[in-house]
């Protein structure tokens, strides 16, 4: 198992932080380990902690981002004839950190809570950072501000409109693609560039 999360109790509701998917199946967070990309989606989905507090492995309870991010970067070091780095793990970032299984019952609830976590390692810039928190939504959108107003070295999205990927940072209005129903040989490529 290769997912570990933070999970805390926060007025009353439940915060996933500092997600982590390694590379490598058998590494474990270790102080050695190196964030190599970053991925921001919506909210945390139906994956569970089987503690709080601690960094620890997560229980994927049908939770199909976090496979399917894995599976991209793992053929994309393939196709770039590169080797995994021990320790190197991709960060989750969400526009929403507090858990619910439906989107729009986890910005209500992020709404009414008092002061709101965030996760502090949105501030340690990794190289790589894909954007995949779905086409425009007026819910979404005071969220997505965080990231838009940022400079990242290598930033890139698949917009749904051309049909490929942008190397860049989204705007308010561009048509983002969730990793469900991606192009999976898309991603592949161009993250292979990146790493190569």
């Amino acid at each position: 198992m290769c997912y570990f999360a933070r999970f805390t109790i926060h007025e009353g509701h439940q915060f996933r932080l500092d997600t982590r998917i390694y590379l490598c199946e058998s590494d474990e967070p270790s102080a050695d380990d190196r964030c190599v990309a970053a991925i921001v989606g919506k909210n945390p989905g139906s994956a569970n902690p089987t503690e709080l507090d601690r960094l620890t492995r997560l229980s994927l309870d049908g939770d199909k981002l976090l496979p399917s991010v894995r599976n991209r970067f793992l053929a994309a070091y393939e196709r770039a004839g590169v080797r995994m780095p021990r320790g190197g793990f991709i960060r989750v970032w969400n526009l929403v950190y507090l858990c619910n299984h439906r989107l729009k019952d986890a910005i209500a609830a992020f709404r009414a809570v008092r002061k709101p976590l965030f996760c502090n390692t949105e501030e340690a810039i990794p190289r790589i950072v894909w954007f995949a928190w779905g086409p425009p939504n007026p819910d979404l959108q005071p969220f997505t501000k965080r990231f838009l107003n940022r400079t990242f070295e290598h930033p890139f999205y698949y917009d749904m409109d051309a049909g490929a990927i942008v190397p860049g940072v989204p705007v308010v209005t561009s048509r983002v693609k969730h990793t469900q129903g991606l192009p999976a040989k898309a991603v592949e490529k161009h993250l292979a560039g990146l790493i190569g």
